[in-house]
């Protein structure tokens, strides 16, 4: 939660800069007496921001910037109006202390009812304060003016939740929103901040650092750099989303480098092995991958299809492939039972895939990193996995916050299993009766030669 020590309310900046969008509501009330003083003035870049607003605004802020503070007054200002809004954190914790920090800030003037986290004005207006946790689902059914979403880029499933849940509630009275957070590289809140940087009539986005308070002390921030690691001053203070941590496993994946057009056919590649996931209950995943004469790994196509799938699916389509040019390998996940005798009583060179998650992610970055691995355009939903497949997250103990594990989430990777399946079998080398068995080279020092 962030806390910025500001002046005393200043008149000077009506409060009507906060009344934007939406129809049905009561004028802003613009005298310095519609709020107590404990809500701090917008500085002179919050105002900026306000002023260039439109319907759905995302900021990315560096610390100290004051994001909070600007949503508890874009909160409070609407609600003193009468209108009805929502402010949602990524944690119930997080809410809980907005809830008491609101409380506090309203000196009485308002009716709080803790139970259900609901902030009522005499105006008939009121603040719903909510977490986002599990979906944010109590929110669902709700009417709202106003919705400020606190820390995006914390929250798991951001963009589902905006679409399916929050944007809904502003329907009725065309409502504004507000995406507060600071930066996580690959996150969900830096696709929507990248939206609000498009030609849009709705969306707007701004990059807003802690040298944009002007009541944060320069001397301070510029003892911070020298005690910071570049890395770190930038993501913290500089709100560089390139610079700031990422929970995707691979957020090296770009789609404008890594989704191109094969360099040869299937029929050209010198290696084709294949990667198969079964399912189960999840989607079951076929990934071709091909190796160039120069060596370069392209992702051919793939077989995508949710709920229970037959081998006999699986295997029409390494038939249509095999038609194409013979297979050289598939790999399949060794907890599916008996697929590796059903492949080779249709005469296809199969074996139970190398399952060591670490190092066939490892592979897989490197590929990625190196430039040698890209995924044809028509693979949709392969495509699609790189911005769900994020590191798992377990819950602090003692203060209730998520943390980003060394773990990959078991779901949305299915895709990601079976491509990471093929590329350890081509970096490993091929099995015996499978040619050429000499293994791709992979030096973690850096060269990326491969080996002939």
């Amino acid at each position: 939660m962030t806390t910025t020590v500001m002046p005393p309310l200043n008149t000077s900046l009506p409060l009507s800069y906060f009344g934007l969008h939406g129809g049905n509501r009561k004028q802003a009330d613009t005298s310095s007496s519609a709020l107590p003083e404990s809500f701090p003035a917008p500085h002179e870049s919050q105002a900026q921001v306000i002023r260039e607003a439109k319907r759905f605004n995302v900021a990315d802020c560096g610390r100290r910037y004051g994001k909070t503070e600007l949503g508890k007054r874009l909160l409070a200002e609407k609600a003193t109006q009468g209108a009805r809004t929502a402010y949602l954190a990524p944690s119930y914790p997080m809410a809980h202390q907005f809830y008491r920090e609101m409380v506090d800030a309203l000196h009485g003037r308002t009716q709080g009812n803790e139970a259900n986290r609901r902030i009522g004005f005499p105006s008939g207006g009121f603040i719903d304060i909510w977490s986002m946790e599990n979906g944010g689902d109590r929110a669902r059914g709700q009417k709202y003016h106003r919705v400020v979403l606190d820390e995006c880029a914390l929250v798991i499933g951001l963009a589902g939740i905006w679409e399916k849940v929050i944007r809904p509630t502003l329907t009725d009275y065309k409502g504004d929103a507000w995406f507060l957070s600071t930066p996580r590289r690959g996150s969900e809140f830096e696709a929507m901040w990248k939206r609000g940087q498009g030609e849009s009539d709705e969306w707007k986005s701004w990059k807003l650092t802690t040298y944009d308070n002007p009541f944060i002390d320069r001397d301070e921030i510029e003892a911070a750099r020298k005690q910071l690691s570049e890395q770190a001053f930038a993501q913290e203070y500089l709100a560089d989303f390139e610079a700031s941590e990422s929970d995707l496993v691979f957020p090296e994946f770009d789609a404008s480098l890594h989704v191109r057009p094969a360099l040869e056919t299937w029929q050209e590649c010198k290696w084709r092995v294949v990667g198969v996931d079964p399912g189960g209950g999840d989607p079951t995943a076929v990934v071709p991958l091909g190796v160039s004469k120069t060596e370069h790994v392209h992702q051919y196509g793939e077989f995508y299809r949710k709920g229970d799938v037959a081998v006999d699916d699986v295997i029409s389509y390494i038939g249509q492939l095999n038609n194409l040019a013979k297979i050289d390998l598939i790999v399949v996940d060794p907890s599916a039972k008996g697929w590796v005798e059903q492949l080779h009583r249709y005469g296809y060179p199969a074996m139970a895939a190398n399952n060591a998650r670490g190092a066939g992610l490892e592979s897989v970055r490197w590929l990625l990193q190196s430039g040698r691995l890209t995924i044809g355009e028509r693979c949709t939903n392969s495509i699609s996995e790189f911005g769900s497949y994020r590191w798992a997250k377990r819950r602090d103990q003692d203060t209730g916050e998520r943390y980003a594990t060394s773990t990959a989430e078991d779901n949305h990777a299915d895709a990601m299993d079976a491509r990471r399946y093929a590329v350890m079998a081509i970096l490993n080398g091929l099995p015996s009766g499978a040619a050429p068995r000499q293994p791709i080279q992979f030096h973690r020092s850096g060269a990326t030669r491969f080996g002939r």
